[in-house]
């Protein structure tokens, strides 16, 4: 119980790697905390709130990511490892009934949140860092970022506001930012089987269950009117696009391929799985985001109150996101979409962007039909045009 977890998938990276059912789990416990700030961004629609929902959605999504990388590099079978699991998932259950306080003058017990979340992650490198071999310099490394972000974030609970949200933004900002210096600049990383594609194409199913409930919410009402039908109609039309869109260049061997090149493209290769996977943030918040603008209208059309800017901006806003994140995702696979698919796409965020911003006034139905009537005009549009494929990574054949 004491030795340090095994690479993941074994040092030969043997057969297809999947999620297991406790990381599975794992990913479970987060459905709460993405509901909490959704329900948060339903009811603070202003810019400034929303800039915070960002925030706090970036907070609880890279604790995710660090619990999922650090999976993927190492087996969690062990006992200890999954008691250490299970402690952090009630953490993520205790996050998520602060985070509606966070950003109402009460975020110390979310900082605590965060900071124990972290720490947990901190010790799992902690442990793997005895491991021997080539890879050790970049565990090392791993462990000494984790530690330094760790710091900040207890730091940050003696700061006041708005200090101590600086000081989060700093340690996403050195993690992250620290994670792609390793990552590019370490020749030796650890050879996992990654499975990262799978969590992150399973988080993406979990995110999108907040538009499938907003559709539940207009279709369970007795007696709904027309109206409301269609505007639930047409919120499914868009969770499906969404979901068909990013799953359609879906490719679980992704990660698996840029960490085991042997031509002279390496550094190419981590650097668009570093894009690959850090557009996530973006296309999951737009995913919850969106959700949370269809229930706004479907309100809307229950009360026959016009909605306000700031819900119908959050339709197009969350969409746009989306799109972009799904597009940045795509432009970074080896058989990336075309160049102006990528431009295009680009374009009609930026038009879902602006278009609440220009004073005009549609009906909820009106809203829905034009964002889910962009989404499919996407989808057409990657039918239509071939991809582009990315330099050729060739990999080690294993045994």
């Amino acid at each position: 119980m004491k030795r340090p977890p095994a690479i993941g998938g074994g040092s030969e990276g043997e057969g297809v790697r999947h999620a297991t059912w406790l990381e599975l789990f794992f990913d479970l416990v987060f459905v709460v905390a993405i509901a909490e700030l959704g329900g948060y961004l339903h009811h603070h629609l202003t810019l400034s709130d929303v800039l915070g929902f960002a925030g706090l959605f970036l907070l609880v999504w890279w604790v995710w990511l660090g619990y999922s990388y650090y999976a993927d590099l190492f087996d969690t079978e062990d006992l200890l490892s999954r008691l250490m699991m299970i402690a952090a998932m009630f953490l993520v259950i205790f996050l998520a009934q602060t985070a509606d306080d966070a950003l109402n003058g009460e975020s110390f017990a979310f900082g605590v949140a965060i900071l124990l979340l972290r720490a947990i992650v901190t010790l799992f490198y902690y442990r793997a860092q005895h491991i021997e071999g080539p890879e050790k310099r970049f565990v090392q490394y791993f462990t000494i970022s984790n530690v330094f972000t760790t710091g900040i974030l207890a730091l940050a609970l003696f700061v006041p506001e708005p200090g101590r949200f600086g000081l989060w933004g700093a340690a996403v900002i050195i993690s992250l930012g620290g994670a792609a210096v390793i990552y590019t600049a370490t020749g030796d990383v650890v050879e996992q089987a990654s499975h990262l594609p799978e969590r992150l194409g399973l988080f993406t199913i979990i995110v999108l269950g907040e538009t499938i409930l907003a559709v539940s919410f207009g279709t369970s009402i007795t007696d709904p009117g027309p109206e409301t039908l269609t505007i639930g109609a047409l919120g499914f039309l868009v969770a499906v696009s969404m979901w068909w869109l990013y799953f359609r260049y879906f490719d679980e061997a992704l990660i698996d391929r840029i960490l085991h090149p042997t031509s002279e493209h390496w550094l190419n290769a981590r650097q668009r799985g570093l894009v690959y996977t850090f557009s996530h943030y973006l296309t999951h918040m737009g995913i919850v985001a969106g959700g949370i603008g269809i229930i706004i209208l479907l309100e809307s059309s229950l009360t026959g109150v016009a909605p306000e800017p700031g819900g119908v901006g959050v339709v197009g806003g969350g969409v746009a996101l989306y799109l972009i994140g799904t597009s940045l995702c795509h432009r970074a696979i080896p058989d990336s979409i075309d160049g102006n698919v990528f431009r295009i796409r680009l374009l009609v965020a930026a038009g879902l962007f602006l278009y609440p911003g220009l004073g005009i006034q549609l009906s909820p139905i009106v809203s829905l039909v034009l964002v889910s009537g962009l989404l499919l005009a996407v989808i057409a549009l990657d039918f239509l045009s071939p991809g582009v494929a990315a330099p050729q990574l060739e990999t080690e054949v294993r045994h």
